[in-house]
């Protein structure tokens, strides 16, 4: 089951409906099932806060990923909204790609994908891609065009 939450007023989370669906069809590709997944968009001071109290780094990020259970995939991760508009800007790619990106790739730890090497970021990039790809196809003309 997957549960979405937004402790931000003025953010009304995207693609609500579909995100769900694309979760689990993510999972199932890797042969794997969502148990409880939980999601909450927030802002940067609540995740520094988030970040400053698990990792002792003083400073906001796009994702944290709390890990609860891996088979099936049974874990809370939050994203700060704001960071990841800046990183869509940063990146030149539209909000809503960046969105998902971080979505899944939250997910993509969950089932096995790490980031910590060269190697280990290039084939996580790979799956992010293809999830993007997935999402594309699941819900064809949803996402607005991309940014070059």
């Amino acid at each position: 089951m997957v549960h979405l939450y937004s402790d931000m007023e003025e953010f009304d989370i995207l693609y609500e409906a579909q995100l769900g669906p694309w979760l689990k069809e993510i999972a199932s590709k890797e042969d794997n099932t969502l148990s409880d997944l939980s999601y909450v968009f927030c802002d940067d001071a609540q995740i520094t806060s988030i970040n400053r109290q698990f990792l002792q780094h003083d400073y906001p990020t796009d994702i944290i990923t709390f890990p609860y259970e891996y088979h099936p995939v049974e874990a809370e991760i939050y994203i700060s909204i704001p960071t990841v508009r800046a990183n869509a800007m940063r990146f030149g790619v539209s909000f809503e790609s960046e969105y998902l990106r971080v979505i899944a790739h939250g997910l993509l730890h969950m089932l096995g994908y790490n980031d910590k090497t060269e190697k280990e970021r290039d084939e996580m990039t790979r799956q992010e891609n293809k999830t993007i790809l997935l999402f594309e196809s699941l819900y064809p003309k949803t996402l607005p065009e991309h940014k070059q």
